[in-house]
């Protein structure tokens, strides 16, 4: 498209401007002779800013122009050449270097240009001076009938000519560019403003998203918080894989999302341990499978009545019998009675610091060391489902009530009376 007229915008060059994805850039070309001063500074029409001009001499390619501050792009001129082109034209007493000389001839392409982008073009040329641009929608006719004012950045139709909006053709195969051709007389300068170097292909996302615990819940029934987030092509698939005891709550979201999504994790029998698997991908396709495990219930007052149950069984079956001289053997088995009832009591009170404390020091005297409070067949056993419990009660040997605070400096303190004292020690 021509435009016919641009009131009060100054410049003396041939200009392209893009419409298009790649940021918009100014490329500033002076024509003139051998030895000729090449125009500089930010006074064409298209002038964004930048000072730098290509002094291109007639008849002589540019094939790697400067955008206007002195960046390299793949933007070139070539001359059209005729068997007897005609010869350079100068114009005397002109005020500045862009319009002091310009070129006669058949016109040049503009190569190196952007497929996909649009181009303003702005021709600076001698008085009458008419010509043809060759753009992918066919050809634009350029007519500047008046006079040059040769002030800078100069008037629409006198010092220069404006086309907008076009698109490069392919002059040749796989080349794209625009192709000024028969002009009626000198052209001194030109101005492209548009795009100079194709935009950064977007990045591939390669990393998984993320699915990690973001909190938990003892219960009964124990559950987990689950959260999943890829902050790059975003989430593309939350799906369940295999379930065993466990439930799984998957809230509906928007396909590519970057927001974090909350699943939830639910024990089905809280006395059994349960196992989910879950496939978790984004829109790019990476991601894969993770796998959660809740362990059964924690224990409570009637998982310790059955090491109680245990205990007294193996009394009654002669596998269990008090460890020591006289009537202390029954006494110290009495005693370790105590100490388990004392865990059992305390855990249903809720106490499971003091259930801790109880079961550490029962274990001291069912470990094999000398004086064990028991003995016996079944005194192994005893105290294996003592050290389950122990493992069920205190996580990392500190209460589970405390396992997310400060662990407590010392154990309870087991009440004994002193009937009991002598009972243990066989003392009369």
């Amino acid at each position: 498209m021509l435009r016919t007229t641009m009131g009060g915008i100054l410049a003396l060059a041939f200009a392209v401007a893009l419409a298009g994805p790649a940021q918009a850039a100014v490329v500033n070309v002076d024509f003139g002779l051998p030895g000729d001063a090449t125009h500089a500074g930010s006074d064409g029409i298209l002038s964004i800013g930048g000072t730098a001009w290509n002094g291109v001499v007639y008849d002589t390619d540019a094939p790697a122009l400067l955008d206007e501050s002195g960046g390299t792009t793949p933007v070139g001129l070539a001359h059209l050449r005729t068997p007897t082109p005609p010869g350079p034209f100068m114009s005397l007493g002109v005020p500045n270097d862009l319009q002091d000389s310009g070129v006669l001839g058949s016109g040049f392409d503009l190569t190196g240009l952007m497929a996909d982008s649009l181009y303003t073009l702005a021709v600076y040329a001698g008085s009458g001076v008419s010509f043809t641009v060759q753009h992918a929608g066919g050809y634009a006719a350029g007519s500047c009938p008046g006079f040059p004012s040769y002030a800078l950045p100069g008037t629409e139709g006198s010092d220069y000519c404006l086309l907008v909006d076009l698109a490069p053709a392919e002059l040749s195969p796989g080349v794209f560019g625009l192709r000024l051709s028969a002009p009626s007389g000198a052209i001194f300068g030109l101005q492209l403003l548009g795009a100079t170097e194709a935009p950064a292909p977007p990045a591939v996302d390669e990393t998984p998203p993320e699915c990690v615990v973001a909190s938990t819940n003892s219960g009964p029934p124990r559950s987990l918080t689950l959260e999943t987030r890829d902050l790059e092509s975003g989430l593309g698939l939350i799906a369940i894989v295999s379930s065993d005891n466990a439930s799984v709550q998957i809230p509906s979201f928007d396909l590519g999302t970057t927001d974090p999504v909350m699943l939830t994790v639910t024990q089905g029998d809280p006395t059994q341990s349960a196992t989910v698997q879950l496939q978790v991908t984004d829109v790019e396709g990476n991601g894969g499978v993770h796998e959660f495990q809740l362990s059964g219930a924690p224990v409570t007052a009637t998982g310790c009545e059955s090491v109680l149950d245990f205990f007294d069984s193996a009394v009654t079956a002669g596998t269990l019998v008090g460890n020591g001289p006289g009537n202390s053997a029954n006494g110290r088995r009495g005693a370790m009675r105590s100490m388990l009832e004392g865990v059992c009591s305390a855990l249903a009170a809720g106490d499971d610091a003091t259930a801790c404390g109880y079961l550490r020091a029962a274990l001291k005297k069912c470990d094999g060391d000398e004086p064990d409070f028991v003995t016996g067949e079944a005194a192994p056993e005893l105290e294996s489902r003592m050290q389950i419990l122990r493992g069920d009660v205190c996580w990392d040997d500190s209460p589970r009530s405390e396992a997310r605070g400060t662990r407590s400096a010392s154990g309870p303190v087991i009440p004994m009376t002193w009937g009991l004292v002598k009972t243990m020690y066989g003392m009369d």
